[in-house]
């Protein structure tokens, strides 16, 4: 199986359709799925669906799948890859009929739209006017109201898809070394745009992604759309023994801000900035803010896990005892109440594939894949298989202290594959 790294054409700037620093190779997930030799009608689910490879890849394939995110702008990106050849060819009349709205309706002025975090109130306007303009129906709503991915078709999404990239392309000048930040600006430096401005790189974008879905369409001969909705990883809206493959990548343990990485697109959405950086940030596993003390590492977490936790707990540097330790409680508790839930709604004898990386606390390491392997035996898997890939590229050069801790911080990606056992309950919290 190849290397669940996307390669370097599959990341070059332009190649992807929304781009997505967190996501694996589409044949990676190919490779993973013939392995697996599943049996027709089977069911695939991604609880961290992300950009919807997991399940892009499982349609192409003739496959059934369930896509869930909590971050609702990643449920539109994963809609907007489920665009068929068909969808293609009607959209230039939709994109005709969208940029007549937009021509004609007056600018809204919600006095406090998110986009208003980098642009002026009337360059916000343009922008809010556009997108409610891609609707693939009028809005009888409030501007102010966030919308919906359960309101999105995939042709609607492939056109907030190439929105999203026009806002990018004004915001490129606040980018940062670190893919998860996106400077606010003061008043005095917001930016500007202008209808036809935004128009000109919107039908730009649109033209790149168009190209880049058609390259990727010729060979694909009938697509099975997924079933995408917002879900939270611990708490599945599905009933017990329904899944026959679990196919994903949990977020890793790197402290990457996967609410902020996604806040321009949040905020085209119209979601309220109190909801991503408090909420929506909340409610992610991996998130460097905390929501909630453990008192006491869970004996189901593992020994290895338990040993890392102590290891933080008395290391000397600064915060070990105190923000660390309970960010790494924090994330391991979200965990494994996520495999929790993935054993209950897996049926008996299927199939779990997961992608991990490991990490660093200073010059501990966190093994994560040992720790999800002794994660998984209380839960009654029994391993099938791994393949660990060596990681050239990591984002701890983006923090310059930790070279007075460690000179090289070697990374592994490891697949882990799983078998589940009998039909799980979940124990109360």
């Amino acid at each position: 199986m190849r290397s669940p790294k996307r390669t370097s054409a599959e990341t070059s700037r332009g190649a992807s359709l929304f781009p997505f620093y967190a996501g694996y190779s589409p044949a990676f997930v190919d490779d993973v799925l013939t392995h697996l030799s599943l049996p027709p009608g089977a069911l695939i689910l991604d609880p961290w669906n992300g950009s919807g490879t997991t399940t892009t890849v499982a349609g192409r394939r003739g496959l059934s799948s369930i896509g869930f995110d909590i971050n609702p702008a990643m449920l539109v990106v994963a809609r907007g890859h489920c665009v068929t050849a068909g969808d293609l060819g009607r959209l230039r009349g939709v994109t005709q009929r969208a940029l007549s709205r937009f021509h004609h309706e007056p600018l809204p002025r919600p006095s406090l739209d998110p986009l208003q975090t980098w642009f002026g109130e009337t360059s916000a306007g343009v922008i809010r006017c556009l997108e409610r303009s891609l609707s693939h129906k009028p809005r009888a709503i409030p501007v102010s109201a966030p919308l919906s991915p359960d309101d999105v078709t995939p042709s609607h999404a492939f056109l907030l898809l190439a929105l999203f990239a026009a806002v990018r392309t004004l915001l490129r000048p606040l980018r940062r070394s670190n893919p998860t930040w996106i400077s606010p600006t003061s008043p005095r430096l917001r930016f500007k745009c202008t209808k036809p401005s935004l128009e000109r790189r919107f039908l730009a974008a649109l033209d790149r992604l168009v190209a880049k879905q058609r390259k990727a369409l010729p060979s694909v001969h009938s697509f099975v759309r997924p079933r995408l909705a917002v879900a939270s990883s611990d708490f599945l809206p599905l009933p017990i023994g329904v899944i026959d493959c679990v196919l994903a990548s949990p977020p890793y343990c790197t402290r990457l801000d996967y609410a902020v990485a996604t806040l321009p697109e949040l905020a085209i959405l119209g979601y309220p900035l109190n909801y991503i950086l408090g909420t929506l940030r909340a409610q992610m596993i991996g998130s460097p803010t905390l929501h909630e003390h453990v008192d006491v590492p869970i004996v189901q977490w593992g020994p290895t896990c338990r040993r890392f936790l102590a290891a933080v707990r008395s290391h000397v540097s600064k915060g070990s005892r105190t923000y660390y330790y309970y960010f790494y409680q924090q994330y391991f508790r979200r965990l494994y109440c996520s495999l929790e839930e993935l054993a209950r709604v897996t049926t008996c004898g299927g199939a779990v594939a997961l992608v991990v990386q490991d990490s660093y606390y200073k010059t501990l390491v966190l093994d994560l894949a040992q720790m999800v392997v002794e994660m998984a035996t209380p839960l009654g898997w029994s391993s099938i298989g791994r393949r660990d890939y060596a990681s050239a590229a990591t984002w701890s050069h983006l923090n310059p202290a930790t070279q007075r801790y460690r000179t090289a911080s070697p990374m592994t990606e490891t697949l882990l594959l799983f078998r589940t056992g009998t039909q799980w309950s979940r124990r109360p919290r």
